[in-house]
């Protein structure tokens, strides 16, 4: 098994995959039987269900660089949503047909007021929030390539400087603070478990995870939370169309695509392998903000 996540690495680099979480709110209603040893039952999609309609509010609260901008698209082109400038510097928020809104951030916190306040309007209204996560080397690399910028020469050194860049860029941020942003709340709220139960739960399903409804004390009381896996990502438009016909899924496009003229550079970051000393540093300083990227880790077995 750990074999075939060691040959997965440079595809979710390349192609920009990711796992993702995709939360749907309903009314809520205590249901026991939704629980197993203090954690959410695993259930398979209820294709009878209605995920998504009239009043609903939709929203993408995701790690950087975890498929955020291609999900967002994916919700506001299929639901025809259009600027909405009433929100936080954190949140892009949008109103789309049929009474529903839209949004993206990188914060939970910021993310469960807006639904707090549309859920007021629309009591009967459901939710579907999208969350990500992705192998560990992918994000790193990805995480240090974004801050190239576009496609320009000018943006480009030559592959043993960005190497080294890498390296320090990796050496000087031990700590990631927007890892800690977004899934480790939601995967606490829904009693998830560990990331690793998660990833092979999605395995065995097909590519997804549906968990819920979030309790009462949660921020987001009453969502249900699906799980997608970025190795089955050519299955997410089947796993979209089950949760919302209307959805009409829109990968965004990595960064090989965009500069493929510097295919060569990217390879050199993305196939470079920390150090154990390397990964050590990030697992070390990241403990001071839960334990989230200990089960990050472990379940790539990454250090």
């Amino acid at each position: 098994m750990a074999g075939s996540k060691m040959i997965k690495r440079y595809y979710a680099v390349v192609t920009g995959t990711v796992i993702a979480s995709v939360v749907l709110y309903r009314q809520f209603t205590t249901n026991p039987a939704q629980y197993s040893d203090g954690h959410y039952r695993t259930l398979r999609i209820d294709e009878s269900k209605s995920f998504v309609g009239p009043g609903s509010i939709i929203a993408v609260m995701n790690t950087p660089k975890m498929g955020t901008g291609g999900l967002f698209t994916t919700v506001t082109t299929s639901h025809k949503c259009h600027s909405n400038t009433d929100v936080a510097k954190s949140v892009n928020l949008v109103d789309c047909e049929d009474d529903i809104q839209a949004f993206r951030t990188h914060w939970y916190d910021d993310g469960a007021k807006i639904i707090q306040k549309h859920r007021k309007k629309n009591p009967e209204g459901k939710c579907l929030i999208i969350s990500a996560i992705r192998n560990p080397t992918s994000w790193f690399a990805s995480m240090f390539l974004q801050r190239g910028g576009g496609c320009d020469k000018d943006n480009w050194p030559t592959k043993e400087k960005l190497l080294r860049d890498f390296r320090e860029f990796i050496a000087q941020n031990g700590y990631f603070k927007p890892l800690q942003g977004t899934l480790p709340a939601l995967m606490k709220d829904f009693k998830g478990g560990s990331l690793a139960n998660q990833i092979e739960i999605m395995d065995n399903n097909g590519g997804y995870s549906l968990l819920g409804p979030a309790p009462h004390e949660s921020e987001v009381a009453g969502c249900e939370l699906l799980l997608l896996s970025m190795d089955q990502s050519d299955l997410w438009p089947v796993v979209f169309e089950k949760i919302d016909p209307k959805i009409q899924f829109n990968r965004g496009a990595s960064r090989v695509e965009q500069c493929p003229e510097y295919i060569e550079h990217i390879k050199v970051v993305a196939d470079y392998e920390l150090t154990k000393e390397e990964k050590l540093k990030i697992y070390q300083n990241q403990l001071h903000g839960g334990n989230f990227v200990k089960d990050w880790f472990d379940a790539y077995r990454y250090l």
